[in-house]
């Protein structure tokens, strides 16, 4: 039986992924086919990607995690192992794009804000596809890499839910590798260029010219993106150390928030973005009728 925060979770879920889908869509047709230059930069590219890992993460998550963890259809899950495997490739290629698109994020908005001059060469049409088809071949590399630990649907007894464990216990090795030699690094770049566009931001804080505007709020998301990506590598931090020095309590912890960090990751990032827009655009109108009487 589902429990209430089950239910809560659940009403939010589906209209927000059929919502994101639409959304994804429209912004596939605004850079994909209308090339329309106010998307086709080298900012919503990584947008459009990341919307993509998205909507595939909690499409693949309700369907492969979440029914089996509430005993829903536990019986086609136990005969269907192969899903298993389904699930944690998507999850390493899903994941590894979101981990390697937060980084860019942060790349690209220290570039334009700290090298504005060197932004059209970072981020050019030709970099950006070379940066968007890099994070897809490496993700297929740790998806195809995570299955080959065989993972496989089980009981558990600590937490009372079936999920997913592995059948070669050197996963463990594997994710504490991923975490300490992969993801701590990103985490750490990151947050350097974070507090640097910080730093150079808050000179022109008295501004308000729309350019300067425009920074500050694609900086906003960028932030807020920020934090989401921390969360994610907390996540990973609390089984790293699960494995290390064996404390159940954190792997109770990651197993237990994975679904909330998930929607964070997807559903708090892509609501952000959409109020951020929605206040840049009434600002940039605010202005053009103060300034220009447009």
């Amino acid at each position: 039986m589902l429990g209430y925060i089950t239910i809560i979770q659940w009403t939010y879920t589906l209209p927000s992924l059929i919502f994101y889908y639409y959304f994804t869509i429209l912004l596939t047709y605004e850079i994909c086919i209308k090339k329309n230059h106010e998307y086709n930069n080298g900012f919503y590219p990584l947008i459009l990607l990341k919307s993509y890992a998205d909507i595939i993460t909690i499409t693949n998550s309700f369907l492969t995690l979440r029914l089996p963890r509430h005993s829903i259809f536990s019986n086609f899950y136990l005969n269907n192992q192969y899903l298993a495997s389904v699930q944690y490739f998507e999850t390493g290629l899903t994941n590894t794009i979101m981990y390697i698109i937060s980084f860019l994020i942060s790349f690209n908005r220290f570039i334009a804000i700290k090298y504005p001059l060197r932004y059209s060469f970072w981020f050019s049409s030709k970099i950006v596809k070379i940066y968007i088809l890099l994070s897809i071949l490496f993700g297929f590399v740790i998806g195809y890499l995570i299955i080959t630990f065989k993972p496989y649907y089980k009981w558990n007894d600590y937490i009372g839910v079936y999920y997913i464990s592995f059948k070669d216990k050197y996963i463990g090795i594997f994710t504490v590798f991923y975490t300490l030699f992969f993801f701590l690094p990103i985490a750490i770049t990151a947050t350097i260029m974070n507090l640097i566009s910080a730093y150079e931001l808050s000179k022109y804080r008295k501004s308000i010219s729309i350019e300067t505007k425009k920074e500050l709020y694609l900086f906003f998301y960028t932030v807020i993106n920020f934090i989401a990506f921390l969360i994610f590598f907390l996540y990973f931090s609390f089984r790293s150390c699960h494995i290390i020095f064996n404390i159940p309590i954190l792997q109770k912890i990651a197993l237990i928030s994975a679904p909330w960090i998930i929607d964070i990751e997807t559903f708090g990032l892509f609501y952000s973005l959409l109020i951020i827009w929605y206040v840049l655009y009434i600002f940039i109108n605010f202005l053009l009728v103060r300034h220009y009487g447009i």
